[in-house]
């Protein structure tokens, strides 16, 4: 399980998302499936219900963040610069990983 610290770091980075889309345009985890749910916007959705203590979204979650490949286009499109590969996905693929 990981720490509280963690978890507040993903909370406070995926607290910020306004659900515009602009990430997932430009994801290429979304341009290969065209499902909502694998894109940036959807890894940090999920991060944001785990970090609230919504534990059952947690194996797709970890799915979503080994599938990530981490080439920062959704950062570079973010209207509020979330940092999503090095305060959520870098983090919970650690967890992922761990988790094997």
């Amino acid at each position: 399980m990981p720490s509280d610290v963690l978890l507040e770091q993903v909370q406070n980075e995926a607290i910020r998302c306004v659900n515009c889309g602009m990430c997932k345009a430009i994801c290429p985890l979304f341009l290969a499936s065209r499902e909502d749910l694998y894109s940036a916007r959807g890894i940090v959705f999920y991060a944001y219900l785990y970090s609230i203590g919504k534990r059952e979204v947690l194996q797709k979650l970890l799915e979503l963040v080994r599938m990530c490949i981490m080439c920062r286009c959704c950062e570079v499109r973010c209207p509020p610069r979330i940092k999503i590969v090095d305060k959520i996905v870098r983090p919970l693929r650690k967890l992922a990983y761990q988790k094997q």
